[in-house]
């Protein structure tokens, strides 16, 4: 079929929505225990839930939280918090030091961290501040997630971002006799992961690895994968801080097809889809409505082959995810 070609540029023939994409089982969590929280508020009467730093990466769903009441503080900020105000502690992790701080002022309080990060921090707890283990944690610098561990053994954990940091990475010397461990925040690249995992094990060849990627990481970037080869432009529906969304973006231009990062149709421009075939894929904390904005973006411009394609193992996989339900006021963490 020839290109159709309209004042605006190339109207894309196809529109391959990728499967899996959007918000996985540790953000919907979040996301229903603050909507419930907001919603209980308002009916009896009480202040708005009170999340402590921003619950996901998605300016978008914030919004949406707050139009319902939900206000949202730093950690810094944990003491300006009002009583009977729920204190909702983010997807991302949190630092122990933040829990005991909200328990001194007596906050009624419930931590919705993503039950893999939590996994991370409980690992961390048991060979760091339990074993008197080293920790290497490749993680992005300043992440909430980086932040969630670390808080956890600050003496005994080590962040690394890449290769040439782990290359220069120096330990206690004491670190044979302790052992080491290597985990790696959850919203990370696999293959940058894997790269800078090998360059650490050459180091410290005696060291334990314990893989910290989450299902819902791997498998959206394995979609994008999967789609790069059949597309010639990614569009990837994320918010600006989303960590995961922009490894969805690097691993479609490691394929080899070009990426673009958007927050929602309003972001398109020609050049963004000036190809035959354009794929969407969506971040983990992007809501499904953004990327419906996108679909009905291109069928309003003509386009009439918009239709799903992905990975149905995949797929299939992430419905069996079941999370246990937050608890709150938790009597113990690790």
């Amino acid at each position: 079929m020839a290109e159709i070609i309209r004042p605006w540029g190339i109207i894309p023939e196809t529109i391959l929505l990728a499967n899996p994409r959007g918000q996985c089982a540790g953000v919907i969590r979040t996301v229903e225990f603050i909507e419930g929280e907001a919603i209980k508020a308002r009916e009896e009467g009480k202040p708005g839930p009170t999340v402590v730093g921003q619950p996901i990466h998605n300016e978008y769903e914030i919004a949406r939280l707050k139009a319902l009441g939900v206000r949202v503080v730093e950690p810094e900020d944990l003491a300006s918090i009002p009583q009977g105000s729920r204190t909702i502690f983010r997807a991302h992790g949190t630092p122990p030091y933040q829990f005991k701080l909200a328990d001194e002022l007596g906050l009624d309080w419930a931590n919705t961290a993503c039950p893999y990060v939590m996994t991370r921090q409980r690992i961390v707890w048991q060979r760091a501040s339990q074993n008197g283990s080293y920790v290497i944690d490749i993680s992005k610098r300043g992440h909430p997630e980086q932040l969630a561990v670390y808080g956890v053994a600050p003496d005994r954990v080590y962040p690394v971002e890449d290769i040439d940091q782990a290359r220069n990475l120096q330990l206690p010397n004491d670190h044979t006799e302790r052992g080491i461990i290597i985990t790696n925040q959850t919203t990370l690249s696999t293959t940058e992961t894997e790269a800078t995992r090998s360059a650490l094990c050459k180091i410290f060849p005696h060291a334990v690895i314990v893989d910290g990627i989450c299902h819902a990481t791997d498998d959206r970037q394995e979609a994008v994968r999967f789609l790069a080869k059949k597309a010639g432009k990614f569009l990837v529906v994320t918010g600006t801080r989303s960590h995961n969304g922009k490894m969805l973006g690097k691993t479609s231009w490691q394929e080899g097809t070009p990426a673009q990062l958007i927050a929602g149709w309003q972001d398109l421009s020609p050049e963004m889809y000036g190809t035959q075939v354009v794929a969407v894929t969506s971040a983990a904390s992007t809501p499904e409505v953004l990327v419906e904005g996108v679909v009905n973006f291109f069928w309003q411009m003509g386009v009439q082959d918009i239709r799903e394609d992905g990975l149905a193992e995949l797929v299939e996989r992430e419905r069996r995810i079941r999370f246990a339900p937050v608890e709150k006021n938790p009597r113990k963490i690790f």
